[in-house]
């Protein structure tokens, strides 16, 4: 065989590898038994292999002595002089047989040998070349996981104060420790291991979990792939729970006054420690200054002193644990900042009511009390109410001349701004003032028309006169003429309704507001008509009236009458003498007539004349009844009934207006023929007066007084719908209450008012009945002066009261109203309850 070329040669040599073993494969040639180590003999020569001898074979490289789990590794076998053979390699691990990947380089005739650990623990290599296991197999590797334990970091916040039954927790941070395992053993004092839960909170934190059972030293030891990791030894003292339920503190104040010191009390004596941390922070987070006395066996006095009004949290603490009121919020005030305004050098009136306004808005949040003085005998109620957020009214109204001591206090602490006096004087008696003249009652445009106003039996008073047209206001000044008696005069200068409000000492005297008519500037203003023909009639008759043209001149006088349904009854005008004339017309049906006058085409005054021809009937049988003629509210919608069936027919009118004289719009719905539904809404919270008119007859009782109230901030249901409820107080003092309260009963049981279904037993305000409860009918009432009658969950009044409305058959109207109400409620529940019998009736046939 002639010498080969190194590329013949290596295009000859084959290497095939599969699975661990690696195959050489040769050309057909042999190799020369004589080992020529690999000499060349020249140019173009192949390489010359020494007879195989696997005790040759040299291997190296770290993956034959140390590897890490899921990381690659190898290592080199060196055949260079160990001759021709097949590779064989076998890698066994803890999990089973370890893929190998060779790669042989020719040219030096090694193998490099990869491999990939998949578990930690020993891995048996054996080597074999021709069949041989090479020298120094198996080898032994350890494989370990690829972690780094001193990148561990354990974060013990969690650990702070163990305590038996608690579930302690604490994080563990492997960032760049690698893939390890992370353990953790948790014993106690006496060796015994806990039950410890180790979760994932992200792929580079670990949440460790374990509930100590028993007191005493634990031990937590953290373990990063079997290896120590920093800080991982920690140790802990567990202590028996506290029993934070047992602390009891005492004396809070929640209203603590700024700037003075406060107290409260901590018994800790039943909790397990008195390791005591009190905290004050005001609300900015900010520290007070707290000092605690410990008074012995667990008890404790903490003190501190409020700077500002601003809410402060209290934190008291066990052992760094929030007893179970913790933290608690208190609200310090301050009333040297309150500021209480009044007009106190004026002469208040007895009866005029006295404001003091009074400004909360620096004293922080309390509760504002209220002690009046008042002379013997005034009975005067003094209450406050809310204007605004953080403004109040004190409001009363005295009964009696002298000085009236006001007094407040805020959450029971007195207030630096009062005593408040205030200077009472007797009242004018303005029912004593008269007016009178015709200048109230008639006028003409362009003509002064003159009245008087007579007080000299009123006592001291301011006089206060206003007169106003239909557009424009009128000045007028009541001028002296002798001692309290007033002369005022005014030109109109437009015709129509004209209105004169006169008051004194702030009152409108009787008959006020004046409402004269004032017509037009002409000669027919003298033209005089009377007679009952002008006033009504009866249908079926004839009416007559009277025509006096003394003082107008010569003229043309012209009588028309219009009719019902457009009808014109023509009448018939008789001359008596010159100026005076006889007027008869036929009044053929019921309804309103108009009667039209005119003096060379002008209606003189007072014409038209309009009347109304109704068969007669009894006004007296009118019944008007309902809470909207006794009392309301600013806003809310008041309501009473008007039946007329027993009256007869005729028109119906109801004006309501306030004690200003301003008119209030009134819905009138008739609900069946002659009974009717009024309502109207109260504008301001004084007196109204409510007139029902039938036929041009005021009914019994009419005008009626409703006494109406500003509106609450919300609307108070004491429960007593279709009821009569009557509330006294048992330990009053005044002889007066306990005699009204007497007189009261007996006249209630002369109505045998206390034999009936809707009357309830008398009930006491101030025993057996909570704070709030009171204070809820006494903002209804919107007084507290006792007894009181309420009607269908409505106000009725006082004694006083009651005997007026008695006086006026409005009582009884009341009364027969509220059984009307009971027997519908009382039917509606039964329908209600019978509604329910028969659905339960017919659920159980249905189960059936």
């Amino acid at each position: 065989m002639g010498l080969l070329s190194a590329a013949w040669w290596r295009q000859s040599l084959r290497v095939s590898v599969q699975s661990t073993t690696v195959l050489i494969l040769t050309t057909s040639w042999r190799t020369p038994d004589s080992v020529l180590n690999r000499t060349e003999q020249g140019l173009g020569v192949p390489k010359v292999l020494a007879p195989t001898d696997s005790s040759k074979i040299v291997l190296s490289g770290d993956g034959l002595e140390k590897a890490f789990v899921n990381k690659p590794t190898h290592f080199f076998v060196d055949a260079a002089e160990a001759g021709v053979g097949d590779l064989s390699v076998t890698i066994v691990g803890p999990g089973g047989k370890i893929p190998v990947d060779t790669v042989f380089d020719e040219d030096s005739m090694k193998y490099t040998v990869h491999y990939t650990p998949d578990k930690a623990g020993p891995v048996l290599i054996t080597v074999k070349y021709a069949g041989n296991e090479v020298d120094g197999c198996p080898f032994h590797v350890d494989v370990v996981d690829d972690v780094d334990p001193l990148k561990i970091k354990i974060l013990t916040k969690g650990l702070e104060s163990p305590v038996v039954g608690k579930e302690m927790k604490f994080a563990v941070c492997t960032v760049g420790a690698g893939n390890g395992d992370l353990k953790v053993t948790v014993v106690d004092d006496d060796g015994h291991p806990l039950k410890v839960t180790i979760g994932d909170i992200d792929p580079d934190n670990k949440e460790v979990k374990f509930t100590p059972e028993h007191p005493g030293k634990h031990r937590v030891s953290v373990t990063w792939s079997g290896q120590p990791v920093p800080d991982g030894d920690i140790d802990l003292e567990v202590k028996k729970p506290l029993d934070l339920l047992a602390c009891i503190v005492s004396d809070v104040n929640t209203n603590p006054l700024v700037g003075t010191p406060t107290h409260f009390s901590v018994d800790c004596s039943k909790v397990g420690s008195d390791d005591l941390k009190v905290e004050i922070l005001d609300s900015n987070g900010a520290p007070l200054e707290v000092t605690i006395d410990n008074l012995g066996s667990g008890r404790f006095t903490a003190s501190y002193t409020a700077q500002s009004v601003d809410p402060l949290k209290v934190h008291v603490k066990i052992e760094d644990n929030h007893i179970p009121s913790s933290p608690t919020t208190v609200h310090p005030i301050d009333p040297s900042k309150i500021i209480v305004t009044v007009d106190s050098d004026k002469d208040w009136k007895v009866g005029e009511q006295v404001e003091l306004a009074v400004d909360i808005t620096g004293a922080g949040p309390g509760q504002l009390g209220i002690n009046l003085s008042a002379p013997p005998g005034s009975g005067t109620d003094c209450h406050a109410k809310e204007v605004s957020p953080g403004h109040m009214t004190v409001v009363f109204t005295p009964s009696s001349s002298g000085d009236h001591i006001v007094n407040l206090t805020y959450s029971d602490n007195n207030v630096p701004a009062t005593p408040v006096v205030i200077k009472v004087v007797p009242r004018a008696d303005v029912k004593a003032v008269i007016v009178s003249g015709d200048g109230i009652r008639e006028g003409q445009v362009g003509k002064t028309a003159v009245f008087t106003i007579d007080a000299s039996a009123a006592g001291p008073g301011d006089l206060d006169v206003k007169v106003r047209g239909p557009k424009n206001p009128i000045d007028v000044t009541p001028v002296e003429i002798g001692d309290g008696l007033y002369e005022v005069s005014y030109t109109p200068s437009e015709e129509g309704s004209h209105i004169i409000a006169v008051k004194y000492a702030d009152q409108h005297v009787p008959g006020s507001a004046f409402r004269p008519q004032i017509a037009k500037a002409s000669s027919a203003d003298d033209v005089v008509a009377y007679g009952k023909g002008l006033e009504g009639g009866i249908p079926g008759t004839d009416n007559e009236f009277y025509v006096d043209t003394t003082k107008a001149g010569d003229g043309d006088l012209k009588i028309t009458i219009e009719g019902p349904d457009g009808t014109s009854p023509a009448p018939e005008v008789t001359k008596i003498t010159e100026h005076h004339y006889k007027v008869v017309y036929p009044v053929p049906k019921e309804g309103d007539y108009n009667v039209n006058i005119t003096w060379n085409d002008i209606h003189i005054h007072k014409s038209p004349f309009n009347l109304n021809a109704r068969t007669p009937f009894n006004p007296s049988s009118v019944l008007a009844t309902g809470p909207g003629l006794m009392h309301g509210i600013v806003g809310k919608l008041s309501l009473f009934e008007v039946d007329c069936r027993a009256a007869g027919n005729g028109p119906l009118n109801i004006n309501v207006e306030d004690d200003d004289h301003n008119l209030i719009p009134v819905k009138v719905s008739e609900t069946q023929p002659n009974c009717y539904d009024v309502s109207f809404v109260p504008t301001t919270p004084l007196p109204h007066f409510v007139t029902v008119n039938y036929n041009d007859f005021n009914i019994k009782g009419s005008p009626f007084k409703v006494n109406v109230m500003a509106r609450p901030e919300k609307d108070i249901n004491l429960g007593g719908e279709g009821k009569i409820r009557v509330y006294y107080s048992t330990t009053t003092s005044s002889e007066k209450i306990r005699h009204n309260c007497r007189f009261l009963q007996s006249l209630l049981e002369r109505k045998k008012v206390h034999l009936r279904e809707d009357f309830e037993p008398w009930i006491p305000i101030d025993i057996g009945m909570d704070r709030e409860e009171r204070n809820r009918i006494f903002e209804k009432a919107g007084v507290r002066k006792t007894p009181m009658l309420f009607i269908d969950d409505q106000y009725v009044g006082d004694y006083d009261d009651v005997v007026e409305l008695d006086e006026i058959g409005e009582l009884d109207r009341l009364l027969s109203y509220c059984a009307l109400k009971y027997r519908n409620l009382k039917t509606v529940e039964e329908a209600r309850k019978a509604d329910e019998i028969l659905r339960r009736q017919m659920e159980a046939e249905l189960e059936q």
